[in-house]
């Protein structure tokens, strides 16, 4: 296989491998946020919950 990935950027493997590495930790993290923003707050109509909302995305 090819040393490196042609497209738009021309990165090796290792830099492609870990830009979705992180990529993957930080989707992760932002689902999880969202998962115990929903499970916290019972109303969804404050400040403080669109506040987190918002931080979040």
């Amino acid at each position: 296989m090819a040393e490196t990935i042609k497209g738009a950027l021309d990165l090796s493997r290792e830099e492609s491998m870990a830009i979705t590495a992180l990529a993957t930790a930080g989707i992760y993290n932002a689902l999880e946020i969202y998962v115990l923003i929903f499970s916290t707050f019972r109303q969804r109509r404050g400040r403080y919950f669109w506040s987190m909302m918002v931080a979040n995305t």
